[in-house]
């Protein structure tokens, strides 16, 4: 558009859920430069013509969350990991063909810093001082008590009250602790804490990354996702260990294992998804004996899609959401005659995280967007109404209710910086 913000028009329609931001001009006015934020798949910052064509990517990773073009045609831009866990994060420079819109030459990092996050890259005019965010931002465990039937949260507060990750995902069979992991020690591990404690006692504590616990239907028995090295290459593992604490064993060991739900008692089943290249298989669980018969294929692309589902309180169903696949629709999979039905939610797409509520008659759903991120509870009908809102890019929400229907467990991000300049690079 002109600088009046006249005759405006459209030079790029992105992909399905595609961010775009870090907007830069070339010298020559007649390209642009821009980070793209996909969906699934590396981020990358690619340069376009504005009378028309196809972008060509300068350069693509994973981690990538900032960059910022100088005029004599240097890109910066910053690649890092998620925080907490001793990853390196660093700044990169690529000289960009200004004819071309593709990179010149390789790339190379030229400063970097360990468990921190940089973003909001921002140059001088003369090209000599770079300013920019860097903090940790990081999930914490919030928690709010239920009201009219699960749809209206209340008295949110905080849990967790350390500085690194925490991601609540189950609770204790008398609703009065929530189930969490959390890299406060260095690996993720497995903790509970009660809603009128501030400090979380450790349940499984080691050098592996252990995530995603569940309770056993019959009370006694945490579940949890316990893998012994590089997930994408090597089997994987369930473990359990007492609810009160204890050694821990091996519960089913296996290359793929996605996913553990189990149900509510009186209600006493729990099921494991394997995912394969195109399909995710969900088996019986025991939490003594370990994998039992299969119960259900999914169609899936694991290549494009990540798929998410919950067993219901009473055992009977599977929610299941993909964001690629199931645009604004929950397909519930029933366990008792194989039937399937598809729930839409009425204006809303981009779900992802799904969790019955208590009573069965609903879902916490999460929308997770560019803007903003909302948490839903959707009603059987798939009538929506919005629990909470969250600012920021694609942000990851999900909520778990108490098993007697009276809180919520929720994630929450949060995140502190300092502005810091460099010079010399």
């Amino acid at each position: 558009m002109g600088s009046n913000a006249e005759e405006p028009g459209k030079i790029l329609s992105g992909a399905a859920q595609d961010a775009f931001g870090s907007l830069a001009w070339f010298p020559d006015s007649k390209r642009i430069l821009f980070l793209r934020f996909p969906l699934v798949g590396p981020n990358a910052v690619e340069s376009l013509q504005l009378d028309g064509g196809q972008p060509a990517i300068v350069v693509s990773t994973d981690g990538l969350v900032a960059s910022v073009f100088l005029r004599d045609g240097r890109l910066l831009y910053s690649v890092g990991g998620e925080s907490g866990n001793d990853k390196e994060v660093s700044l990169w420079e690529v000289h960009v063909d200004l004819k071309s819109g593709r990179a010149a030459g390789g790339t190379h990092a030229f400063t970097q810093w360990k468990n921190t996050r940089i973003s909001d890259l921002s140059v001088t005019s003369d090209g000599k001082r770079l300013v920019f965010l860097k903090g940790n931002p990081q999930g914490d465990v919030y928690v709010g008590d239920l009201d009219q039937h699960g749809k209206v949260l209340t008295a949110q507060r905080r849990l967790t009250l350390n500085d690194l990750d925490d991601e609540p995902s189950d609770w204790t069979p008398d609703s009065k602790s929530v189930l969490f992991y959390s890299n406060r020690n260095g690996a993720y591990d497995i903790f509970r804490q009660s809603l009128d404690e501030t400090a979380a006692q450790a349940l499984v504590e080691n050098k592996r990354v252990k995530t995603r616990p569940r309770m056993s239907p019959d009370g006694n028995w945490v579940l949890y996702y316990d893998p012994p090295g590089n997930a994408r290459i090597e089997r994987l593992r369930i473990s359990r260990v007492p609810l009160a604490g204890g050694p821990t064993e091996t519960v089913m060991e296996e290359q793929g294992i996605y996913v553990v739900r189990c149900a509510r008692p009186p209600a006493n089943r729990c099921i494991a998804g394997v995912l394969h290249p195109k399909e995710l298989i969900v088996y019986a669980l025991d939490p003594i004996k370990g994998r039992g018969p299969e119960l259900v294929r999914i169609p899936v692309n694991a290549d494009v899609e990540e798929p998410n589902l919950d067993l219901s309180p009473d055992g009977k169903s599977i929610a299941f959401i993909s964001l690629n696949m199931l645009a604004g629709k929950i397909r519930v999979i029933s366990l008792l005659d194989g039937s399937q039905r598809d729930v839409e939610v009425k204006g809303w797409n981009s779900l992802n995280h799904v969790n019955w509520a208590a009573d069965d008659r609903g879902w916490y759903v999460s929308s997770e967007l560019a803007l903003a991120s909302t948490l839903l509870y959707v009603d059987l009908g798939g009538k929506p109404t919005i629990l909470l809102r969250e600012p920021g890019l694609f942000t990851e929400i999900w909520g778990i209710p108490s098993p007697d229907g009276k809180h919520l467990a929720f994630l929450r991000f949060n995140s502190s910086n300092n502005a810091w300049e460099l010079e010399g690079f």
